[in-house]
């Protein structure tokens, strides 16, 4: 009889059930919202669990052994009972007693005792499977897939096994032992029975799925060397595939695991089917552009000389990279430059140059919803870095956004670099825009009210510059009219004609002001 570490809980449980009558013991009270065996069950007291066997307390209180939690203090404890408990907290030795003292050991076939089936509810509690093969419990999952093979109902085995949770994922034991990387496990369900490619409910997530996106390598390469594994399901797509699991999450390895398990196939579908756009419009080529090691992730899925993947293949990621994703419409190279990956863009752009002349320049100058390039994007996260690589590869820098340029932004973030790069690739010194005012201005304006850094540059080409300044669009004309309004009455205005100054809705208006008016007026 084991006795665990002492407490106030365990001590008072034990002199609880040391006062009890060995004639005509009591049913012993609730305690914190649970049944006082379940607790001593819950908490590993073993010794007061035998004390309680040897008074007799089971014979005349078996159901107690049996009997589900309705409420508890801990929501994750509702709908079970002591078996549940005993299997979840590896406590084999206890279970198997209260198997016996239930009056059932025989895997489910008696008369209503305890036993793996009803010792929890499925409605609101998951099987004692799922959650032993979530945390690795193997003593309880052993014991358990021992007791399914003594039933002797193989339709009763086989639902047990592919039982889901009672939450929106609805995952099974497989599932979860795949998401938390244990391996043993996964090999013991499988040879039970198990579906290698049962879906989760709520996404469509296979058991490969999740291990690529917990980076499970073990499990993966495990996974991808069982003959019935379907690695990518057209007909329930999921939210993403194994290899856009593994690209978003960064793991490497495993992406090179994916690549050369799909080139060894010699089936171009597959490679197809790993390509495919998840439901959010991103291909892998798209996830592998998010995490922090994005550069690796990169040269792990595009390295193609590493597993001589066929032209095809190297065409398909090529075409990807033009493909715009997601509501704002990113290519794979804006979402470097939204990440600020500088290294990963130009190794994006190195791997372009293969594909053949002006398709670069094409990739850098793809518009995204909002009619930004890779270079306004790069701006707009003030990063020199991204901007060096993009013009050096005729990035434009004369894309306008809302009328906005990326020569505005550069200099409202006081960075002179930045400008500098863009003058140099082209950009419009004279152009004027509402950007932060209600009147057009100039990004040398803005530098000039910030006195920021970027003054002098804008002001050196602003004089070299023997353009006239660049008009501005009739949209933002009458858009600034329309918030400037009249000067009298407030109603919508134009311009004066002599002065250009201030808004007036007529000449009514504008007499009624002339007093004031004629001073700024008259000079020009």
């Amino acid at each position: 009889m084991s006795t665990p570490s002492g407490g106030t809980l365990h001590q008072s449980l034990l002199d609880l059930v040391s006062s009890l009558s060995r004639e005509s013991p009591p049913l012993l009270p609730v305690t914190q919202n649970v049944p006082c065996v379940y607790l001593i069950v819950h908490n590993g007291y073993e010794d007061v669990f035998d004390l309680l066997a040897e008074i007799g307390y089971f014979d005349k209180h078996v159901q107690e052994l049996t009997r589900l939690n309705s409420v508890a203090k801990k929501e994750s404890l509702a709908g079970t009972g002591c078996l549940w408990s005993a299997l979840v907290k590896g406590n084999v030795g206890l279970a198997e007693k209260i198997i016996k003292l239930s009056g059932v050991g025989d895997g489910g076939d008696g008369d209503g005792g305890a036993d793996i089936f009803n010792c929890y509810d499925e409605k609101v509690a998951p099987s004692p499977l799922i959650i032993c093969s979530q945390n690795g419990v193997g003593g309880s999952v052993d014991f358990i897939l021992s007791k399914l093979q003594e039933a002797e109902d193989e339709e009763k085995r086989r639902i047990y096994l592919e039982q889901r949770m009672p939450s929106k994922d609805a995952a099974t034991a497989l599932f979860k032992a795949s998401q938390n990387g244990h391996l043993e496990i996964c090999k013991k369900l499988v040879s039970m029975g198990a579906d290698i490619n049962v879906k989760t409910s709520l996404d469509n997530f296979t058991p490969l799925i999740i291990a690529c996106s917990v980076g499970s390598l073990n499990v993966v390469d495990w996974l991808l060397g069982e003959s019935s594994l379907i690695f990518f399901d057209e007909n329930t797509k999921p939210i993403m595939g194994p290899l856009h699991a593994a690209c978003f999450k960064g793991h490497i390895e495993i992406i090179k695991r994916l690549t050369v398990f799909l080139d060894t196939m010699h089936e171009w579908s597959s490679w197809k089917e790993a390509l495919v756009c998840s439901d959010n419009g991103f291909s892998c080529l798209h996830y592998a552009c998010l995490p922090e090691n994005s550069r690796g992730v990169l040269e792990a899925l595009l390295g193609v000389e590493e597993v001589e993947k066929s032209f095809k293949i190297r065409n398909e990621f090529c075409k990807g990279l033009l493909l715009p994703a997601g509501k704002e419409k990113f290519n794979a190279v804006m979402l470097c430059c939204v990440k600020s990956y500088s290294s990963s863009i130009s190794y994006l752009l190195n791997f372009a140059e293969k594909s053949g002349p002006g398709y670069v320049e094409k990739l850098v100058n793809s518009l995204d919803a909002q009619g930004r390039n890779s270079v306004f994007l790069s701006v707009e996260r003030d990063s020199t870095p991204c901007c060096k690589i993009l013009t050096s590869y005729k990035a434009s820098s004369t894309i306008y956004s809302n009328s906005v340029s990326p020569l505005h932004i550069a200099s409202y973030n006081d960075n002179p670099t930045i400008c500098s790069l863009l003058l140099s690739s082209g950009a419009d010194v004279h152009y004027k825009c509402i950007f932060k005012s209600k009147n057009p201005i100039t990004a040398r304006s803005i530098a000039n009210q910030r006195d920021n850094k970027c003054c002098g540059i804008l002001m050196s080409a602003s004089k070299r510059s023997k353009g006239p300044p660049t008009r501005v669009p009739k949209w933002a004309q009458e858009y600034v009219r329309d918030i400037q309004g009249c000067k009298v009455c407030g109603k919508g205005g134009k311009r004066c004609g002599r002065c250009k100054k201030v808004f007036y809705c007529g000449k009514v208006c504008q007499g009624k002001d002339w007093k004031e008016h004629k001073i700024i007026c008259k000079p020009c």
